[in-house]
C-alpha cells in the first residue's frame, strides 16, 4: 500500500522513534519508544539463540517492524566471529583475491546466517580507499577493510559483496560517505582531511556505482576542510550530496556517542565517556537531524528519551523540520517494505 506520512495511523512519537538506531535493548524498551532500528555487536552473539528470541519478541511488539543492523565486513570487523563456523571470514582486502562469483556465494551464506538470527541489515561494504592522496595507508587500509584504491575495482568487489547479501534478503549500507581517507580513527579523535574538492568527488565515485544495489549509506565523521567546517555527518551540503547519490535510500549517522562527534559540540574540552550534558547531547542530535540524516545511531540507550525530546521540540516549532521528519519516516518505511520486515 502507498505510504503517506500524514496518515492519522502514525503518531509523532512513532515517526521520531523510527529515526533512531539504538544499541540492541530489551523488547519492552524498544516498544516504549517505537524504535525503528537496533545495532547488534559481537557480545550479543555470545548466545545466538537468546538474541534470536529477543529479536522475535521485539518484532511482535513493533507494528512497523525493526531494522536489525550489524557491521559484518569480515577480517578485523567480523561480528560473527564468536560463532565457530564464521570465525575466519576474510577481510575486504583478502576478498580481492577471489572472483566476483566466489565473493557473492560466500556472502550469500553469511547473509543466510544473519537472516536466521533475525538480522536484516548489514552496515557494509566499505567503499573507502586503501591509501590517501600521498600514498600512505588510511585507517581502512591499515585494518585491511578496503577493496583498494581504483574506483572500478572497489565497485567491482563491492557489487559482488552486496549481491550475495541481497540474494539472502539482507540489505546493505555502503560506508563511509564520501570516503575515509585518513589514518586517525574518527570515532575517538577529531579527524580532518585536507584533500581538494575534485579528489573528494573522485573518492565518492564508488558510491555512485553501487547506489542501485544498497538500501542506504552511512556517513563519514571526517571533517573535509575544503567542503565544510563540520564533520561530514553534520554538514548539510555533504549529506545533500549523499541524498543525490542515494535518492531512495536511508542516510545513517555513525554512533552519535562517539567521542569525536560529541567533542564537536563542546570544542576544546575533554569529553567524559559517560558524563555529558543533556543540552549538549540534544544539540548534537539536532545537528544530525538538521543536516538531513534519516537514521540516528546511538550506542547509549539511556540517551534515547533525550533524542526524542530534542526532535519533538524541534519539529513542533518548525514546519520545515516536520516535513524533514515526514520524509525520513517515509524513506525508512520504504526500506522496511523492501526488506519485508514490516508486519502485514
Amino acid at each position: 500500500k502507498k505510504l503517506t506520512p500524514d496518515s492519522t495511523q502514525y503518531t509523532l512519537e512513532q515517526k521520531i522513534g523510527q529515526m533512531i538506531m539504538v544499541y540492541h535493548s530489551p523488547p519492552e524498551f524498544l516498544a516504549r519508544y517505537q524504535i525503528g532500528a537496533v545495532l547488534i555487536m559481537s557480545p550479543m552473539l555470545k548466545e545466538p539463540n537468546r538474541l534470536k528470541n529477543e529479536l522475535q519478541k521485539a518484532r511482535q511488539k513493533l507494528p512497523l517492524g525493526l531494522l536489525v543492523g550489524i557491521d559484518q565486513e569480515g577480517g578485523k570487523v567480523n561480528r560473527l566471529g564468536r560463532i565457530d563456523q564464521w570465525k575466519h571470514l576474510p577481510s575486504h582486502e583478502a576478498l580481492t583475491q577471489f572472483s566476483a562469483q566466489e565473493i557473492s556465494a560466500q556472502m550469500y551464506e553469511v547473509g543466510q546466517a544473519l537472516k536466521a538470527l533475525g538480522i536484516n541489515l548489514n552496515l557494509a561494504p566499505v567503499l573507502d580507499p586503501r591509501n590517501d592522496e600521498n600514498g600512505a595507508l588510511t585507517l581502512m587500509g591499515i585494518e585491511q577493510r578496503s577493496f583498494g584504491d581504483d574506483v572500478d575495482s572497489i565497485a567491482y568487489f563491492a557489487n559482488a559483496f552486496v549481491d550475495g547479501f541481497n540474494k539472502a534478503g539482507v540489505g546493505c549500507i555502503a560506508k563511509h560517505f564520501p570516503g575515509y581517507n585518513v589514518e586517525k580513527n574518527s570515532d575517538h579523535f577529531i579527524a580532518e582531511s585536507g584533500i581538494d574538492k575534485s579528489s573528494i568527488v573522485t573518492m565518492g565515485l564508488p558510491f555512485q556505482k553501487i547506489n542501485h544495489k544498497v538500501v542506504g549509506v552511512l556517513m563519514s565523521s571526517i571533517r573535509y576542510q575544503s567542503l565544510c567546517s563540520e564533520p561530514a555527518v553534520f554538514c548539510d551540503n555533504i549529506v545533500a550530496w549523499a541524498r543525490e547519490v542515494f535518492p531512495q535510500g536511508i542516510i545513517i549517522t555513525d554512533d552519535l556517542w562517539g567521542t569525536a562527534l560529541r567533542r564537536s559540540v563542546v570544542a576544546g574540552r575533554r569529553v567524559h565517556p559517560v558524563n555529558y550534558s543533556d543540552s549538549a547531547f540534544k544539540e548534537l542530535t539536532l545537528k544530525a537531524f538538521a543536516a538531513g540524516n534519516d537514521l540516528l545511531m546511538i550506542t547509549f540507550p539511556q540517551k534515547v528519551p533525550l533524542m526524542i525530546e530534542a526532535i519533538k521540540e524541534n519539529v513542533l516549532a518548525d514546519p520545515v523540520a516536520m516535513e524533514s521528519l515526514n520524509q525520513s519516516f517515509l524513506r525508512i518505511l520504504s526500506v522496511k517494505q523492501r526488506l519485508k520486515v514490516m508486519q502485514n
